[in-house]
């Protein structure tokens, strides 16, 4: 009986593993860049959010239209703590996706929660936005739906912020 010879093919071996591994899908994350517009009683709230693939993000919510972004610091999408003042002077932040949602997390210098943050794009690509303070003293939540301006300029910003309400109800 004659033996069998694979040592040819063993060299192909790498490379059908390889082909393989791309042909696989890979989970992917929404990508949430964009600047979005809230509008509140008596001003509007920008969010700005700066992505990278599924490796980082930079977000700023501010009152103030056309804040630089390099404000911000870029956060891994990892899931851990890392030193960043972000949003009300916190000392750590972390990012990450569950699902199609973008979780932020900020911690004061003693290692306390101070505030969390879910960013969910909806439908029509606007944001839904949900932040919880857990200050001791003046702890809330709220959520709300900030229009994704599309395009520059005026109009874009007030088309972006007539789309915007309190709550995410879709519509």
């Amino acid at each position: 009986m004659a033996e069998l010879n694979f040592s040819p093919f063993m060299s192909l071996f790498p490379a059908v593993l390889l082909l393989l591994a791309q042909s696989v899908p890979r989970a992917r994350c929404p990508d949430l860049t964009g600047i979005y517009v809230q509008q509140g009683e008596d001003n509007r709230v920008y969010t700005t959010i700066q992505q990278t693939n599924c490796s980082s993000v930079r977000t700023l919510r501010t009152n103030r239209r056309s804040q630089p972004l390099r404000d911000a610091p870029q956060l891994p999408l990892d899931g851990r703590f890392h030193p960043a003042n972000v949003w009300f002077g916190s000392a750590s932040a972390s990012a990450q996706f569950r699902g199609n949602v973008l979780e932020l997390v900020a911690k004061n210098a003693d290692g306390t929660v101070q505030w969390k943050a879910a960013l969910e794009r909806v439908s029509d690509a606007d944001l839904c936005e949900r932040f919880e303070f857990v200050v001791p003293s003046n702890s809330w939540k709220e959520s709300g739906l900030a229009g994704r301006q599309v395009g520059t300029g005026r109009a874009a910003e007030d088309a972006a912020a007539a789309r915007s309400h309190n709550g995410c109800e879709t519509r």
